[in-house]
């Protein structure tokens, strides 16, 4: 993340660490999984808003990281994810709504759970915004306790 700071977010772009960090979470084995949640906490601490774009990318991956069959890599994402929702400004919130939404639509409970989890943590961080979406949160909430 440092590197990435220093030389400039075109790095994330240049050497398509997003990407690889997103590979690593879907594909790899539980080491290469948590080592990749690391770095995202990392840089998302690091950059900040500059994060925000590469956060849309990832969440996804990160939600289905809370299913994983290793406890270090669910811990590794729920570190992730509260890290996230703290540096997430009230337009990112409303960008990374339809994944959070998709992911109640997981069949395995701990990714609905991190995902309503994530939905408790937008209140915070922008009530606005959520307050404006609440007509499509509600039914698939309802939904994910049925």
């Amino acid at each position: 993340s440092a590197v990435v700071k220093g030389s400039g977010i075109a790095t994330l772009k240049k050497y398509e660490i997003v990407k690889q960090l997103e590979d690593a979470c879907v594909n790899g084995p539980s080491s290469a999984k948590e080592g990749a949640l690391f770095a995202i906490e990392l840089l998302c601490d690091r950059l900040a808003l500059l994060f925000e774009p590469y956060v849309i990318v990832l969440l996804p991956s990160l939600l289905k990281a809370f299913s994983d069959s290793s406890d270090h890599v669910r811990m590794a994402a729920s570190h992730t994810a509260g890290l996230i929702m703290s540096k997430l400004s009230a337009h990112g919130v409303k960008l990374v709504m339809p994944a959070v939404l998709t992911a109640f639509d997981d069949p395995n409970w701990r990714t609905k759970q991190a995902s309503i989890h994530m939905l408790g943590s937008m209140s915070h961080c922008a009530p606005k915004q959520l307050a404006t979406s609440l007509p499509r949160i509600v039914p698939k909430l309802t939904e994910a306790f049925t």
